[in-house]
């Protein structure tokens, strides 16, 4: 049985939601044949959307901290790494890979990160385990926009809304600023 079966409403009604956007491309764009079905959609096309989507969120945050690498092994295993700070550079630069970062990894920062990586099965479980409660406290301390109003964060809100809509997050893109001059439009 797929986990098509086992999704909350919230992801449920985002698989629907594409799959509805699927179908409407599909016929838009074929003269004949037939779309698959909700489940092989689910199966195939969607969860690689999915899979990318948390694969963008995720590097995009880490790629604004600069201790912190995410690498990929032979086996699809996300290792996220923090580098120590006299290697920030080499980090910087690209020369820290799979096959060397175990020796700057900072091994300093706290009981439970012994090992100075997390590994992951995939960038959903990042998402969920690390970068989605980052990104709410980078909102609350941050904001979105910046003071003219224009967009000035490290998630782009494409990305963001796609959340909201697929998988059920209520990240507020609302841009304060436009708020206000509709209310004295008003």
């Amino acid at each position: 049985m797929s986990d098509l079966y086992n999704l909350s409403r919230e992801e449920l009604i985002g698989v629907m939601k594409s799959y509805d956007k699927y179908i409407t491309e599909y016929f838009e764009n074929h003269a004949e044949g037939c779309p698959v079905c909700l489940e092989e959609f689910y199966n195939n096309e969607y969860k690689e959307f999915i899979e990318n989507l948390y694969k963008r969120v995720c590097q995009n945050y880490c790629n604004t901290m600069n201790k912190e690498l995410l690498l990929e092994d032979d086996k699809n295993l996300i290792h996220h790494i923090f580098v120590r700070d006299e290697f920030i550079e080499l980090a910087e630069d690209g020369k820290i890979n799979i096959n060397n970062y175990k020796k700057y990894l900072d091994l300093n920062l706290g009981a439970d990160f012994e090992k100075g990586e997390f590994i992951y099965n995939s960038y959903k479980e990042l998402y969920e385990s690390y970068v989605r409660d980052e990104i709410y406290g980078d909102i609350r301390d941050l904001g979105l926009y910046d003071d003219y109003g224009y967009w000035d964060f490290e998630i782009s809100k494409e990305d963001l809304q796609a959340l909201n809509e697929l998988v059920g997050e209520n990240f507020d893109v609302s841009n304060p600023e436009k708020e206000n001059e509709k209310e004295k439009d008003l």
